[in-house]
Formats: structure tokens, sequence, C-alpha cells
């Protein structure tokens, strides 16, 4: 592995901790695939019941997590975050950029005046989407631009973000980086024959966004027609409202499998044994689930929202419109006769090419050279000495 000559503080809004273990995952995900390629350390502030400061590498990565106490809104964040940035300097750390992974809140330390690190952003955020902002209040999205407008890039996971985002008032030039799949883990195997057509889902379970109701009334009217199907159902998020969807819909138990919170290889053995998986959102960025699916070889149906379709075409699945059940049963029925037609091998190898770690790290390394090439450049401008 051979890194680049610079090293980068990831500063994180999200990120997993202790109070929420899969909490931006995806975030942990980029930075992974960064750090094969240029020297990354992690730091971000977390609510906690006490003060305390936790500094550990991790797979290779130097992170720096600070438990607070919420008290003064802003100040105990900022304190925070400023007592892991001087604890990353007594450990001898020089950064020469900062990225910042979801603008809002910890972009805020970065504009202090004393932090002179240009620094990139990589969004993920849904919200900043036109029928979501709304629920923002307004002194988060004055900030949340201001910062986004202070960057030297943004880079949001998907074109359809960085649309929504232009709409939203942020005149940063802009470059669309995708999630990263760590492609160790998430790779083909040929799948074992099964009785049962398996429908897998695994999310965060929130209603709202991932529409799980939606799921759970379609599959209970599709399986009517073929009862040798099972939806595998679950993830890291509170089960009660699936479970009373589960139980309004009169699904016999062996229709269904609750899945707990699983770890990358628990949803590698799942992706491996299901013939499709399902995301049926009401809106989305770029799902790293579906990306792990794909880079499995395993077909894919979801609903056309976000940066979805630009990712998933017949060769990979099938689209279906957000929140239309009646087209979510034809692609399911579809799905069935077909999903063992699919080229599960050269589409695991074509997405393992496309959002692997190595394609992934390679981008953000590109940007990263442009905007340390701008910065020298803009510092000799102001003193042709340097």
């Amino acid at each position: 592995m051979q890194h680049s000559s610079f090293t980068v503080l990831h500063l994180v809004s999200w990120y997993p901790s202790k109070g929420h273990a899969s909490l931006g995952n995806f975030v942990a995900e980029h930075i992974l695939a960064i750090q094969t390629k240029s020297k990354s350390v992690v730091l971000g502030a977390f609510p906690a019941d006490k003060d305390s400061i936790e500094y550990k590498i991790e797979e290779g990565v130097a992170v720096c997590r600070v438990y607070f106490r919420k008290k003064l809104p802003y100040i105990d964040y900022l304190r925070a975050l400023d007592k892991g940035y001087q604890l990353l300097i007594s450990e001898g750390y020089q950064f020469n950029m900062g990225h910042l992974h979801v603008a809002y809140p910890a972009g805020l330390f970065l504009l202090h005046p004393k932090m002179k690190l240009p620094f990139v952003v990589t969004e993920h955020f849904s919200a900043y989407q036109r029928s979501r902002r709304k629920d923002l209040p307004l002194i988060q999205r004055l900030l949340a631009r201001f910062i986004f407008n202070r960057a030297q890039i943004v880079l949001p996971v998907s074109q359809q973000l960085g649309e929504s985002l232009k709409d939203f008032g942020v005149n940063t030039s802009m470059q669309s980086i995708g999630n990263a799949v760590n492609t160790a883990i998430f790779k083909y195997q040929v799948k074992r024959p099964s009785l049962k057509f398996r429908v897998l889902h695994i999310s965060s379970l929130q209603e709202c966004t991932k529409n799980i109701s939606g799921i759970v009334s379609a599959f209970a009217d599709f399986h009517q027609q073929f009862p040798q199907s099972q939806l595998r159902i679950g993830g890291d998020g509170d089960p009660t409202e699936l479970l009373a969807h589960l139980k309004k819909a009169q699904l016999p138990p062996n229709s269904f499998h609750l899945l707990p919170s699983l770890s990358k290889e628990e949803v590698f053995a799942e992706m491996r044994k299901a013939d499709c998986f399902l995301l049926f959102s009401h809106i989305e960025n770029q799902p790293v689930v579906i990306l792990e699916a794909l880079c499995c070889g395993t077909p894919v149906i979801a609903s056309s929202v976000g940066g979805i379709a630009k990712i998933l075409d017949s060769s990979r699945g099938l689209l279906v419109a957000a929140g239309s059940k009646d087209q979510l049963i034809k692609a399911l029925v579809q799905m069935h006769s077909a999903h063992q037609n699919y080229d599960h091998k050269k589409m695991a190898a074509i997405a393992q090419n496309e959002f692997g770690y190595e394609a992934i790290a390679n981008e953000f390394v590109k940007v990263y050279t442009s905007v340390l090439r701008s910065n020298a450049s803009s510092l000799k401008d102001l003193n042709p000495e340097i």
C-alpha cells in the first residue's frame, strides 16, 4: 500500500461510537478506502453521560472520539472537538487538509479562525433534498449553507443530491463521489440452491424513509401467490413498528425471518443466501447496502429515488416508483421468475471495480491533490517567496 505524502484530518458529524455503533458506518467505509492511499486521522465528538476521550488505531486509521455532556448548544460540542484536535496535535500529527463528512454540525469547527486547513465536504444527508428541507430548523439550514460555501469543493454521494444542494443555495463547485464497499467481504460466491425464494431487506427500519409498511404489505400479497417465498428483514433500528406491520399483514410464521443488527460478515452471509435485495424507500441518496448487494452479484429491486436510478439498470435489477405497491408486487413476481437469469458473477465484478476501495480512494486522492495544488498556487500569488 503506497500512501500519498499528505495527511488528512477527517472531521465527522456521523461516525460509529459507543452511543450508536452503526451511525455513519458508510462514512467509516469512505475513510477506510481513503486510508489505502492517504494517511487519514478521524476526529468526532458525541454526546454522552460523562466527559471522556478515546484515541486508538482502528483498521490502520487513527480515530479520536470525544464524548461530552451536552449542556450549552454548540459550545460544548466545539469545545469537545477542540479537545480532540489538541490531543491529535500532541500525538505529533500535522494536517495538510481537512475532509468534512456530513457538513453540519462538525463543519463549524473548521470555520474557526485558528483552523487554516483547506477542506472538502462529502455529503450524505438526504434532508437537503427539497421535499425534506422544511423539517430542518432555520439555524441549521443557514449554518450548513455557510459551511458548504466555505469548502474548496463539495462531494455529494450522488448527482441527484448534488442538484438538491445547488437548489439549496450551495455555490461551491461539486463532484459526485459515491459510497465505498469493502470488496474483501462483499464478493461473489456461488449461491447454494434453495426451494425458497428469499427476499432480503436490511436497513435502519425507519418508516418515514424506508417504507417498512409498504414492504410488508406488498410482500404479503406476493406471498399469497408464491407461498414458497420468504422475507428476511431487519437491521439496526427499532423493530417495534416492523413487528406491528407483520402482525397486521397476518403473514404465516415461516414466511418471514427477523434479522437483528448484523456485522458486515453477517450481512454478506444474508446477501449470499438472498435471491434479491429489496429497498422500497421514499427517499435515498446512494444506499451502501445496494452497492454491497451488487458486489455480491445479488440483483436488486428498489424504488427510483435519489441516486438509485443511476446505479440500477436492467442488468442489475428492477426499478419501481416510490410508494407504488402494485409496481412492487409486479417486480417481485418478475424477479421470482427471472432471478436465475442474471449474470451474477459479471454483475459482481463490474460493481467491485466501480464501488471498491481502490476506485473510490483514487477519486478522492485526485480531488485532494487538486485542492492542495490550488492552495499552494494561491499562497505563492500572495507571497512569491514561498
